[in-house]
């Protein structure tokens, strides 16, 4: 499963990247139906998340902003690190572009702040680990 997710969300960049927004939504749609079908919330929120990507960079904010609201639907309780860190990301991005400037630096700080967390929680790991 982890290999079809992953060979999905790859062929929608590879879309992405060589500018076909169309196609990378399609490859999307597809993996948050397989997040859907296989009751996966994860994965689900995962492609709405980069869906939104998509969305911002074709100026469709109004829906960028519904997928930002359907991936935390999605995530609720479940929410790993780094895809809240992605998230507020996002949630930044979108800020931006709707020209309000100091709640995208907000939530970039909050995003920012999330990743020191983490790192640090990573260097204690570490030194737990290694002794």
């Amino acid at each position: 499963m982890e290999g079809l997710v992953g060979i999905i969300f790859s062929i929608a960049d590879a879309y992405l990247t060589r500018g076909s927004p169309r196609e990378a939504e399609y490859f999307l749609k597809q993996g948050q139906t397989l997040g859907e079908s296989t009751q996966l919330p994860i994965i689900e929120s995962k492609a709405l998340t980069r869906m939104v990507e998509v969305q911002l960079g074709m100026g469709r904010l109004e829906e960028a902003v519904k997928l930002l609201e359907e991936a935390s639907e999605k995530l609720g309780d479940s929410v790993v690190a780094l895809d809240s860190v992605d998230h507020h990301r996002l949630v930044s991005m979108y800020n931006e572009k709707t020209q309000d400037r100091e709640a995208a630096a907000e939530v970039s700080v909050k995003a920012l702040e999330m990743l020191q967390e983490l790192n640090g929680d990573f260097h204690r790991l570490d030194g737990h680990i290694m002794g």
